[in-house]
Parts: C-alpha cells; sequence; structure tokens
C-alpha cells in the first residue's frame, strides 16, 4: 500500500510528529528490555509481531495490552519500574537511535520555514535520558523542534486533537496548514480528529497501520516506506 511519492502541501505550516518509530528508533531498545525483564515475573517473552502490534501508547498502555492478566496490576507497576530503571543507559547516546530518513525530512522542513512539534505519549517525568525533552535537545532535532508536548504532561492523549492544547490558536494555524507525520494508527486518527493530513511511514507494520485506521474518519493519508519518499511541494 505504500506510495512511491508524499506530497506536502505547499500551504503546509505545521509539521506534527510522531516520536517513537516515526523520529526514534525505539522498538530495538524495547525489545532488548522486554527480553530482559520478562523472565523476573516468570513470563514468556512476548514474539516480535506481538511487540509491533501492541508498540503504542503510553509505556503503561504497552504493557497492559501485551500482557493482558498474565500481570497483575502491581506486577504491571513494577514492570514498568524496571523497564524506566533499565533504559537509561540505552539512551546515552541519542543520535544513532534517530532514523536518518526522519532527520533528513525534519531538515527539509525547516529550509522550508516549517515549523515542527513533536507529539508524543512518551512520558517526560523521571525518563531521564528516554525524555522526549532530553533526546531533542542532545541532538541535531534541537536545530528543527520548537516544541514538544509530552504524554505525562497533558490532561489527554493521542489521538485527542485537544492533546495541542491551545498551541493552534497561539501559531494561527488551520487544519489545513497541517500535516502529521508517524507511524501508528493513533496518529493517523490524530490527523482524522484535526482535519488534516497525514502521512505514515512504514517500520515493518503497515498491515497493522492500515486495519487499525479503517473506518477512523475522513482523513487523507499517504503511506511511504521511508520519509525519504515525502515530497514538499513548491509554492
Amino acid at each position: 500500500m505504500s506510495q512511491e511519492v508524499a506530497t506536502i502541501p505547499p500551504e503546509t505550516k505545521v509539521a506534527i510528529w510522531d516520536l517513537d518509530g516515526t523520529l526514534l528508533n525505539s522498538f530495538g531498545i524495547f525489545q532488548a528490555l522486554i527480553a530482559e525483564i520478562t523472565p523476573r515475573f516468570s513470563i514468556d517473552t512476548p514474539r516480535e509481531e506481538e511487540m509491533l502490534a501492541n508498540y503504542h501508547g503510553s509505556l503503561g498502555d504497552t504493557i497492559a495490552s501485551l500482557f493482558g492478566d498474565k500481570l497483575s496490576e502491581e506486577d504491571r507497576t513494577k514492570f514498568e519500574q524496571d523497564f524506566l530503571a533499565g533504559q537509561d543507559g540505552h539512551y546515552l547516546e541519542v543520535e544513532g537511535h534517530l532514523f536518518e530518513d526522519a532527520l533528513d525530512l525534519s531538515r527539509r522542513l525547516s529550509i522550508a520555514g516549517i515549523r515542527q512539534v513533536v507529539v508524543t505519549n512518551r512520558g517526560h517525568a523521571g525518563r531521564g535520558n528516554a525524555s522526549p525533552r532530553s533526546i531533542v535537545e542532545r541532538s541535531t532535532l534541537v536545530d528543527h523542534i520548537e516544541h514538544i508536548i509530552c504524554g505525562d504532561e497533558v490532561a489527554v492523549k493521542k489521538p485527542d486533537r485537544s492533546v495541542l492544547g491551545t498551541l493552534l490558536d497561539d501559531w494561527d494555524v488551520s487544519a489545513e496548514e497541517l500535516v502529521v507525520i508517524g507511524d501508528q494508527h493513533v496518529d493517523a486518527e490524530l490527523a482524522a480528529n484535526l482535519g488534516c493530513k497525514a502521512i505514515i511511514v512504514s517500520r515493518g507494520g503497515e498491515g497493522i497501520v492500515t486495519e487499525r485506521i479503517a473506518g477512523a474518519g475522513a482523513v487523507a493519508v499517504q503511506y511511504v516506506s521511508s520519509l525519504g519518499q515525502a515530497v514538499i511541494a513548491e509554492p
């Protein structure tokens, strides 16, 4: 279903980026940590396809979705704490975990004068090196990303359009001037709720994404296998 080219319209003023799986190649770290922690709870490590299918939302949501009733609520909380404690070292050097096609598109958007914001369900507080704010500040993204909305800093999360708060009003931006760039159904659903276009990059789970957003609402979704296929149209 991927297209050869995805077009970012010339009227675009703001790009809304997802973080995990779109800008940040965090799935490998996620896999390694899950495999490291599951023996502590005497449960099997899920298969890669199971992890991919449940790798979305907040960390707590992902753990609950992935393990279900295999973990009690208390054990899910402990599992999340172990995950957060273990991941800090993996993010000491962050640039190497960023997707080059996303970095390139971010640079091109910046040159075109398009403002960029990261909207992520990943939390900030207590995340250390793995905080979205730390990831941006310690990488070349700091030159292009103007605003960051973390999952624990807002009352609602993606795909609720209210996750943006007053940002669009503050920046005087309409739906026609937005594009959402992500890799999951929640990103396409956010675009649908905002009434704007979406570019969804497949990082190995395109079938899951397309199935999950079916009937999500009227939204122009362009699927690509690489963000290098995203072209910024001339005014």
